[in-house]
């Protein structure tokens, strides 16, 4: 026990993210003690120059600290010259959503190095979520850090479930998902500058007891990866190879996030009638009404009830509002769409989508990084709208249309300098890029087939798996027309069977004869009671083929085990797509037997023609060699250049179809 009249000790009930600031007058008289207590914590924040910090800090991505003073020392540059954690060599980072920076344990990491930068020595100890080792968003972090500490040492310990890793027997230092990471940084004047690292999985008492008998020396020295300065260890020669090819963001400028409807189950429907149904009845009825009758839950910043309401009655309602959208993959459902932001939709995404309904159009959906076990399979192509989960069950999903349709003039969405290093690369003019021409040595869609075939490479996803998880793809530039050609003839063949606008596909209908063994629908009972067996295994299996029963006399038979269990993005396809209609009731219809069928078909050709993809590219000398080493992307300068010069453009272009619409009026 503590004596009574002895010292206190010096550990203060504060919110270390806030500034010293006044006492209320009435604390004193209602809580003297509470009072006292805010006081020498004020004098604490005031006085203290100290040059160790320690501990564990909350881990919150919606961060409740949203104060003055926190936000603008996150973002200010400190009195050694970090830079903000929003910036990156020194530009903002550009990012669409970078809340994630904002997460209180990154709060309390600028916290204590902006005390030991005013100091100017001291060290840091702290273990934290170890989120900002790795991802892109948090770069900005990385490179500031870098700047404060001469000395960094990390020992990432691993054991994010939310990525799989424990699915391998790595366990968590701590009862929690999120993997967590040890950060200790040295600020001593004239230190040389060092970076340390250490990797530890296993089981978790395994990791304590490693760290009691090693410490410090686990740490061995280290160099930053790549243009982003991630702090985990991969594999420098491959990812110096990785980094020649282009970030699909800097290939199609034009992308965003999926739409987000924000309540799903109000504004996706299977049907044009459903959706037109609900639209109309949802806006009609009184607020309060509206939200119990849809089970639409308390309303939020971005989505609520009126405002959604508000929306469907300036647009009409009209039929005119209703289209397509890809919900899953192979899974078109319907939507209203007025394109207007915090509306019906809560973030309709209309600066990317008007160029989907404008006029014909293909776009690439998929994610930035990946967090689901397994590998890089989030990638699909759609010419409808799609959503911000539609080819990933977790992740985010980002939208990149082929055409932009402006101003009356269609052009397709790829970087001047991508063009002009596509041409270089394969000895063509400036003349032989003709975007619209299908008969062009390059044209828009072949470069597009390009793309999806190298993103549809098995062995490009195992052999680039570690960058795959952690940003946007890159694509390598071709070496030679002959891989070019190759691959987009590949690439066209795929997405033709992911529109199910492949001829084979066509060939196929429900109650049509089957050629022997092909996949058949079975009986006369089209309810939906169940889809395959428990674990979504196949019934009446010999070898690997079984059936997919849907009740218990009817279904599917002649079932390959390996086209049944074909994931995309973590959905399994074919299951995936039935068991949405059964949960929702729905039956059976001649239509979804033949569409379930197509979809089959797809997928046995995809399997198919990502095993030609890889051949395609042995035969042209393989990984890198097929490929140009000497295209490698912009760097940040020229590509705002680039950016700069597109924007102006874009300005003369809407002056020109103002003056003429102008004439055209006078006239």
């Amino acid at each position: 026990t503590f004596p009574e009249d002895g010292p206190r000790v010096n550990v203060f009930l504060t919110n270390a993210l806030e500034p010293a600031h006044a006492i209320n007058p009435g604390l004193e008289f209602e809580a003297p003690m509470l009072a006292h207590e805010a006081a020498a914590a004020n004098r604490v924040k005031e006085q203290l120059a100290a040059t160790v910090v320690v501990g564990n800090p909350p881990y919150s991505g919606d961060s409740g600290n949203q104060g003055d003073w926190i936000t603008k020392l996150m973002r200010t540059r400190l009195a050694d010259g970090a830079d903000s954690f929003f910036r990156f060599n020194d530009a903002d980072l550009g990012e669409r959503n970078p809340k994630w920076v904002n997460n209180d344990y990154v709060k309390f990491i600028r916290l204590a190095q902006s005390r030991l930068a005013t100091l100017g020595t001291g060290v840091l100890g702290y273990i934290t979520s170890n989120s900002y080792l790795e991802s892109p968003t948090f770069r900005g972090v990385r490179q500031s850090l870098l700047h404060t500490y001469p000395q960094l040492s990390i020992v990432d310990l691993h054991g994010n479930a939310n990525k799989g890793e424990i699915a391998g027997g790595d366990e968590n230092v701590f009862e929690i998902k999120e993997g967590v990471a040890i950060a200790i940084g040295s600020l001593i004047p004239g230190m040389a500058q060092r970076v340390e690292h250490a990797d530890l999985s296993g089981p978790r008492q395994s990791k304590y007891d490693t760290l009691l008998a090693k410490g410090l020396g686990l740490l061995k020295p280290f160099a930053p990866m790549g243009d982003k300065l991630q702090l985990t260890r991969s594999d420098a020669l491959g990812l110096s190879e990785y980094e020649t090819g282009w970030p699909l963001p800097t290939i199609s400028p034009v992308n965003s996030v999926g739409i987000v409807t924000a309540r799903d189950a109000l504004c996706i429907h299977f049907t044009e009638k459903q959706a037109w149904d609900t639209v109309r009845d949802f806006a009609k009825r009184n607020p309060e009404d509206a939200r119990e009758a849809y089970a639409l839950g308390d309303d939020a910043r971005d989505w609520q009830v009126e405002l959604a309401q508000d929306d469907v009655k300036a647009s009409g309602p009209a039929r005119k509002h209703l289209e397509p959208i890809l919900y899953r993959p192979f899974d078109i459902r319907q939507t209203y769409y007025t394109g207007q932001t915090r509306g019906f939709l809560c973030m309709p995404r209309p600066e990317v989508m008007r160029h989907m309904l404008a006029g014909e159009n293909c776009a690439l959906s998929l994610v930035r990084s990946t967090e689901i076990v397994g590998g890089y399979e989030h990638v699909f192509a759609s010419n409808l709208l799609t959503t911000h989960h539609t080819v990933s069950i977790k992740e985010v999903n980002y939208h990149f249309p082929l055409w932009l349709y402006r101003n009356d003039v269609l052009s397709a969405n790829f970087a001047p300098s991508f063009i002009a290093n596509l041409q270089s690369a394969l000895d063509l003019n400036a003349s032989d890029f003709r975007p619209e021409d299908p008969t062009a040595p390059l044209h828009a869609e072949k470069i597009f087939h390009y793309l999806y075939a190298v993103l549809h490479s098995p062995a490009y996803r195992q052999r680039y798996a570690a960058f795959l998880r952690t940003d946007f793809p890159r694509i390598p530039i071709p070496g030679s027309r002959a891989v070019f050609d190759a691959l987009a003839s590949l690439g066209a063949q795929l997405v033709q069977w992911h529109l199910l606008e492949h001829p084979d596909a066509a060939k196929i209908a429900a109650g049509s004869t089957r050629p022997a063994g092909a996949v058949a629908w079975f009986g006369t009972d089209f309810s939906l009671q169940k889809v395959g067996e428990k674990g979504k295994s196949l019934a009446d299996v010999s070898g690997d083929v079984g059936k997919v029963l849907v009740n218990a006399t009817s279904g599917f038979a002649n079932v390959h085990l390996g086209v049944w269990q074909h994931t995309i993005g973590g959905y399994q396809v074919l299951h995936k797509w039935l068991d949405d209609r059964r949960k929702a009731g729905r039956s059976l219809s001649p239509d979804d037997i033949t569409h379930w069928l197509r979809v089959y078909a797809a997928l046995q050709a995809t399997q198919k023609l990502m095993l030609q993809v890889d051949e395609a590219i042995e035969t042209h000398g393989g990984w890198p060699g097929a490929f140009s080493q000497n295209h490698p992307p912009p760097d940040a300068a020229t590509l705002a250049g680039e950016q700069m010069a597109q924007k102006a453009q874009l300005k003369a272009q809407k002056k020109t179809a103002k003056v003429s619409k102008s004439i055209a009026s006078s006239s």
